[in-house]
């Protein structure tokens, strides 16, 4: 499980630094936009269980990861947890939330919630 998480945030700061990734690491994850630096703010498409799924992007001390629930039938976000990791993939600080986030189809959180209920062929998605 470790080296699955080392791996994963290794080739994800690579597409983070580089801003580019080959056709299957393009497929892997999806950009939603950008956070207030400009760097790219990643959706995992591997890592989706049901309607939680989680963002990544860098932040100041590493990668920051941030896990969201979406309720597609109320078009209600909630955050769950937020994640910081060092470059190298060694967890820095876990924090648990239950944060409710409003959905804006525009912002990063809501680009992922639509692709989320989209591929379970949530209603009214």
């Amino acid at each position: 499980m470790f080296l699955k998480q080392i791996t994963a945030f290794t080739l994800i700061s690579v597409i983070l630094i580089a801003g580019s990734a080959n056709a299957q690491q393009a497929e892997r994850f999806l950009n939603m936009g950008t956070n207030k630096a400009g760097d790219a703010i990643l959706l995992d498409t591997q890592d989706i269980e049901g309607t939680q799924f989680k963002l990544i992007t860098q932040d100041a001390n590493g990668i920051l990861q941030v896990t969201f629930n979406a309720a597609c039938g109320d078009s209600q976000l909630t955050m769950t947890q937020i994640e910081t990791f060092s470059a190298s993939g060694r967890p820095l600080e876990e924090s648990e939330s239950n944060k409710q986030v409003t959905f804006d189809a525009n912002s990063a959180s809501g680009k992922g919630m639509i692709y989320v209920c989209r591929k379970i062929h949530a209603r009214g998605w």
